[in-house]
């Protein structure tokens, strides 16, 4: 799913008792995140999925980095089943199978 909640703790740097919802971090997002937080550099060929959002737990006015939209892909053996992208309030599923397209809001 898209909405699968993360908690994150490091005492003496993140805010405490605050939380963040309002935009989309990936599991991918994680790498670059912790190498901000400990000041090690990403190499350019390494992670390029990957998004920082150290600056949104710092403050939640920290928005102009993160990412816009987040994808997810459904594999069963290797194949690809199923995808979704979400934007904003809006999920677009396609059923790779059956080729059908549902949008929600």
């Amino acid at each position: 799913g898209h909405r699968v909640p993360l908690v994150m703790r490091y005492d003496g740097v993140f805010p405490r008792g605050e939380r963040r919802h309002d935009h989309f971090v990936g599991l991918n997002d994680i790498y670059a995140t912790l190498a901000e937080i400990v000041g090690v550099t990403v190499p350019d060929t390494s992670a390029q999925d990957s998004v920082s959002f150290a600056k949104y737990i710092q403050s939640e006015d920290n928005v102009q980095d993160l990412r816009q939209n987040i994808g997810t892909w459904a594999y069963t053996r290797g194949a690809v089943k199923g995808e979704a992208i979400r934007k904003g309030d809006f999920k677009l599923v396609r059923n790779i199978i059956t080729g059908q397209d549902e949008l929600y809001d």
